[in-house]
């Protein structure tokens, strides 16, 4: 369908879901503007699309019209299933203007399997009780429509002035899976063409319980670099007797336990950066007392530090190269019957400095075994962390800080990767934050039954996005405000 007509058939759309949608007469009786009905509309239809990795096509079409419908330059970057890129921009790409990238992504994880769990159906879009219901409602098509909406606000003055940044919405496939069609396709097919300045990314949101002696203090992190992905299949072969009643000296099974047990009770040595010693200052300024004082000097208390650390795996994960076991399996279905052969995969995560390849010349020589073969699965680029001291991470940090005074906002490293992990890789500096308040429930919903987002939330979003824009603005080309 030709982008027009989509376009047209959206705007109906819109209207008949404002005043069409017995679910959603709530929103009237709290007496929101009408772009802000527009936005909470916008998402429960986008919801509406089941958007599953290499199947966003339609989901994409949609958005791409509503992004043009807001009056934001369309320009595609792949156009099929497992490829639907696109670039929403305050003005045409081709004019080669700094760019400040909002990336988001339009796939979600499947709901197939947990829909008999679901209060609401997955994929309507159900907006009931303050709340805006659907897989994706938060991860990641709410963030998109916090984008959207955020730099729509900005294309009457885009019209008659002549800012310093192009700034885009940039809509990718492929990030629950990482396939290759996504941000890495764009990447290393469009970078020239977007002309990043900066890249705003997904990161977390606001988390609670973090600083033990005030469980109540809001904090936002910044993330400004992150662990990538190394995964890896171990692969045992094994010719022995085939019948259980007779236990061979060695066989497939046993061979993969023993060395995969030497794998996961090995404690890697903890290693401390710039990103994660920052943090721990950080967190130890605002723990204050003796707990404080170890926090806030890790390489003086670091022997008491790190078995602290190590009982926390949330916390351990910022400080090592991580090994975790997903999955074993065996041939043959006949309890007394001895398979031949034995595979297992291991979820590795790297932290930025580590070198991968003597990473796994030290894995091998933990399985101490001649029988056990290690076949690399998936790799991720090598990224540098961004700088901390840059006018683009004090304008995120003023931006929540100016929304949420009570908050702290401090730097981090994620340790899962990201879609701006494939633009730190390029070299282009990237923060990765959701600058929105969310409640502990709410985040573990995310890729599970119930997944939903309050619509206080999304509003917030918006606001402080546009804020971000706004500060962007005063900053001038060269670094300097």
């Amino acid at each position: 369908m030709r982008i027009e007509t989509k376009t047209a058939c959206i705007h109906l759309a819109i209207l008949m879901r404002l005043f069409f949608l017995p679910d959603n007469q709530f929103l009237h009786a709290q007496h929101y503007s009408p772009i802000q009905e527009e936005a909470l509309q916008a998402l429960s239809q986008y919801v509406g699309y089941p958007s599953l990795s290499g199947a966003e096509l339609e989901a994409g079409r949609f958005f791409a019209g509503l992004c043009a419908e807001k009056g934001l330059h369309i320009t595609q970057l792949g156009a099929e299933n497992g490829q639907i890129n696109f670039v929403a921009s305050l003005y045409p790409l081709h004019i080669q203007k700094p760019n400040v990238v909002f990336l988001n992504h339009i796939d979600v994880v499947d709901a197939d399997t947990l829909e008999s769990h679901w209060a609401h159906a997955p994929f309507g879009g159900v907006i009931d009780e303050e709340q805006i219901w659907g897989r994706g409602a938060f991860d990641n098509k709410g963030v998109a429509i916090m984008q959207l909406f955020a730099i729509a606000s900005f294309v009457a003055r885009a019209r008659t002035e002549e800012l310093p940044y192009n700034v885009s919405l940039l809509a990718v496939s492929c990030e629950e899976t990482q396939c290759a069609g996504g941000t890495r396709y764009v990447v290393e097919h469009f970078l020239d063409t977007l002309q990043v300045a900066v890249v705003f990314g997904e990161g977390p949101p606001s988390l609670e319980g973090i600083v033990p002696s005030q469980p109540e203090q809001l904090l936002f992190a910044i993330a400004l670099a992150h662990k990538r992905a190394c995964w890896i299949k171990l692969h045992a072969e094994v010719p022995s007797l085939a019948h259980g009643s007779v236990t061979p000296l060695q066989y497939s099974n046993k061979e993969m336990i023993q060395a995969v047990n030497r794998l996961v009770t090995w404690k890697p040595r903890m290693q401390f950066n710039r990103i994660n010693r920052q943090m721990l200052k950080d967190l130890g300024r605002m723990e204050g007392g003796v707990a404080g004082f170890f926090l806030r000097h890790p390489r003086l208390t670091k022997p008491l530090l790190v078995p602290a650390l190590r009982k926390e795996p949330a916390l351990s994960a910022l400080f090592t190269d991580n090994i975790t076991l997903t999955g074993m399996y065996a041939g043959g279905h006949s309890i007394n019957s001895i398979p031949q052969e034995c595979t297992a995969y291991l979820d590795c995560r790297l932290l930025p400095e580590s070198d991968q390849a003597q990473f796994l010349k030290r894995l091998k020589k933990r399985l101490r075994s001649d029988v056990v073969e290690v076949e690399l699965v998936l790799e991720m680029p090598e990224g540098q962390p961004s700088p901390q001291e840059s006018p683009f991470y004090e304008a995120m940090h003023a931006s929540i800080s100016s929304y949420y005074p009570e908050a702290e906002v401090i730097p981090v490293l994620l340790p899962n990767f990201t879609d701006d992990g494939w633009f730190r890789a390029a070299g282009v500096p990237c923060y990765s934050a959701i600058p929105v308040k969310l409640s502990r429930a709410i985040l573990e919903g995310v890729h599970g039954a119930d997944e939903h987002i309050p619509v206080q939330a999304l509003l917030e979003g918006i606001d402080v996005y546009t804020d971000l824009i706004d500060r962007v603005m005063q900053i001038h080309q060269g670094g300097e405000e």
